[in-house]
């Protein structure tokens, strides 16, 4: 299994299929594989794609690596440089997708493309569609994982989420069950009292070419979020998919779709 040293933090990475590289990166509180299943086998690509310190195998534990945008940025930089990778097309989902942004943002000559999938987040933190992840990572520093899901489970909070979306629900709750959730339930706080960027105007700097999903019925990633990051980017595309709440496997070929339809055309250009 491939891992590389950043910052004495050993970061787990996979690699799938050969050709141009296109770097994935998870959503909070997954892992690696979450985006190279989501984007399928993709002929004539490289997918990239790592572990965040705390998730999946990157221990946070003993890392001098603090959670935060900034600091992921750089773990995706860092492993473009391990592997000699000049230029690459980007994306993410969710945490992802900022990550993504932000690479765009403080690295612009590595980055040729972006895919953002059902971003989280704006510029300011804690965002309202991520208050309750703070309150997860409490229950599990405070109470731990199993009883911190129990209690959560029980909440008027949950109930909440599950009522909107039934698959909102269960996702939160697999937050509590995620390798390293005890050791690494700092992430949940310090991911949501982050942003990826600092103001909108920002984004003016992002000049290369971005597809944007979003999905309506989705709490944690609002539509009207994903639109208005794409009106502020100067050359994104914005495609409404179905939320993967409430169909997972449609949502999945809708975006599959889309970006099929995305890599065809900046290979075309």
């Amino acid at each position: 299994m491939p891992f590389f040293s950043f910052h004495n933090t050993s970061i787990f990475y996979q690699i799938q299929g050969e050709g141009a590289p296109l770097l994935l990166t998870h959503g909070l509180g997954a892992h690696s594989g979450q985006p190279l299943e989501w984007a399928g086998s993709l002929p004539g690509w490289r997918l990239i794609a790592a572990d965040m310190p705390g998730h999946g195998q990157s221990l946070l534990q003993g890392s001098a690596i603090e959670p935060g945008f900034e600091q992921y940025v750089e773990v995706v930089r860092a492993l473009l440089d391990h592997l000699q990778i000049g230029q690459v097309l980007a994306g993410g989902i969710s945490m992802g997708s900022g990550i993504s942004l932000g690479l765009a943002l403080r690295h612009p000559q590595r980055v040729k493309g972006l895919i953002l999938h059902r971003p989280a987040w704006l510029h300011r933190p804690l965002p309202s569609n991520l208050a309750v992840l703070p309150l997860i990572a409490d229950l599990i520093e405070e109470m731990g994982p199993g009883a911190g899901k129990a209690f959560f489970e029980q909440s008027g909070l949950f109930r909440q989420f599950a009522n909107l979306s039934p698959g909102c629900g269960q996702s939160l709750l697999r937050q509590f069950s995620r390798p390293q959730a005890r050791e690494a339930a700092r992430v949940l706080w310090q991911l949501s009292m982050d942003a990826p960027f600092s103001s909108m105007e920002d984004l003016q700097q992002v000049q290369c070419p971005v597809l944007l999903m979003a999905s309506t019925d989705d709490p944690l990633h609002p539509f009207e979020m994903g639109q208005r990051l794409a009106a502020a980017l100067p050359h994104a595309r914005f495609e409404q998919v179905i939320s993967n709440y409430l169909d997972s496997a449609l949502h999945k070929q809708q975006s599959r779709q889309q970006l099929h339809a995305f890599l065809s055309q900046l290979k075309a250009a």
